[in-house]
């Protein structure tokens, strides 16, 4: 057994415990994780009105948010967005959803047939590639739903509404890594009609997804269909020195 495959599998092992301490971990800084937040905590404890804070709150942040010392966090909207849907994806590989522990840890590169280069065996299998290295035919098979195929539905869904409609796809960290490889599988699926709405790519905190042959040619890729590709980084962030797009 490799060192990799040893430490998913731990960390399978210890998922519920560890994700029920990284949760209460994380609402306890949002509840006393600073002065103006303590001092709130303790008034509303004397008045037996504790307000607990709520993950959909543009205001929660994550440990890391708490960790970084740039300033305060603002989240400002100038249009209204209506919300589509949200999905729990299936892993064929991993044997759970793609939301859970486990996927990046899956480290050895991956020869997708195609496409040029080696991309990562764990978040390529993570946007729907089969253990027998092909694609699912639909959204669905029984009770699990899959992120390539659900997403690509979605997409061309809304253009058949409206034939002026773009889109960009987005995602932070493991999200920023099925954000940029989406492309690349919709251009090995010869999805020409969708690559050209695409408007952008942008991601945060993304990790490696592939091997510069990869890299050279998901370039080629965006060039050809004029996509716009911004990765954004935080110097002191550990992905940054996996970068390779």
């Amino acid at each position: 057994m490799c060192f990799s495959t040893l430490v998913q599998t731990v960390l399978q092992y210890y998922e519920e415990p560890l994700s029920l301490f990284g949760s209460g971990f994380e609402m306890s800084l949002n509840l006393l994780g600073n002065k103006s937040n303590f001092s709130t905590f303790l008034k509303n404890l004397l008045r037996g009105k504790v307000v607990m804070p709520s993950k959909n709150s543009a205001s929660f942040l994550s440990t890391i948010g708490h960790l970084d010392d740039r300033g305060s966090w603002t989240r400002t909207s100038n249009r209204e967005m209506e919300l589509l849907g949200t999905y729990s994806f299936w892993d064929e590989v991993q044997n759970y959803s793609t939301l859970k522990t486990g996927t990046d840890l899956d480290i050895p590169w991956y020869n997708l047939q195609g496409v040029n280069g080696r991309v990562h065996g764990g978040f390529i299998k993570a946007l729907g590639l089969k253990l027998d290295g092909t694609w699912p035919k639909s959204t669905t098979t029984g009770e699990h739903r899959h992120a390539y195929n659900t997403i690509a539905a979605e997409l061309k869904g809304h253009f058949k509404s409206n034939d002026r409609t773009k889109f960009i796809v987005t995602g932070h960290s493991l999200g920023g890594a099925l954000a940029v490889l989406f492309p690349a599988v919709l251009a090995l699926h010869n999805e020409i009609k969708t690559l050209e709405r695409l408007e952008a790519v942008y991601t945060f905190g993304q990790p490696r997804v592939g091997d510069e042959r990869f890299g050279e040619f998901m370039k080629e890729q965006f060039e050809h269909y004029g996509v716009r590709y911004y990765r954004f980084v935080y110097s002191h962030d550990i992905r940054r020195l996996m970068c390779l797009l």
